[in-house]
C-alpha cells in the first residue's frame, strides 16, 4: 500500500493542476476542469468517507455543436481510470491524450468542410 500524501503534498499537487490550466470546481472539493475546444478534461482528487486521500482519477468529456458542418451533438466521455498517488505523469498523459483527441476532432471537421466545398463546386458545374 502506498504512503498517503500529506496535506502539504496535496496542496502542491492542486497548485500544479492550476498551473497546468485546470480550473477548480466551485462546488465539489478536489475537482478540476481543463476546458478544450470540443469538451473538457476533468481531474478529481478523491477521498474516503473518513476524509483520507483515496486516488486521483480523470475523464475526458466530449461534446460540441458545429453549425458549419451540421447540428451534430455528441455527448460522451472516456474514463482514464485512477491512480493511488499524486502522479503528475498521469495528469500529463491524460492532458496529452485529450489534446490529441481535440486535434483529431478538429481535423475531422476540416475534412467535412473540405468535402462540402468540393461538392458545392461539382454541383455548380
Amino acid at each position: 500500500m502506498a504512503v498517503k500524501p500529506t496535506d502539504k503534498e496535496i496542496s502542491v499537487f492542486r497548485k500544479y493542476l492550476k498551473k497546468q490550466g485546470f480550473i477548480e470546481d466551485g462546488l465539489c472539493k478536489g475537482v478540476y476542469y481543463m476546458y478544450m475546444k470540443y469538451g473538457y478534461l476533468c481531474v478529481s482528487i478523491e477521498y474516503t468517507k473518513k476524509g483520507e486521500f483515496k486516488e486521483v482519477s480523470s475523464f475526458l468529456s466530449l461534446g460540441w455543436e458545429n453549425s458549419k458542418c451540421s447540428r451534430f451533438y455528441f455527448p460522451n466521455y472516456y474514463n482514464f481510470g485512477g491512480v493511488r498517488r499524486l502522479d503528475r505523469d498521469y495528469v500529463e498523459t491524460c492532458t496529452l491524450t485529450s489534446t490529441s483527441v481535440m486535434i483529431a476532432i478538429s481535423e475531422m471537421f476540416e475534412n467535412i468542410e473540405s468535402i462540402n466545398k468540393t461538392f458545392k463546386k461539382i454541383l455548380k458545374r
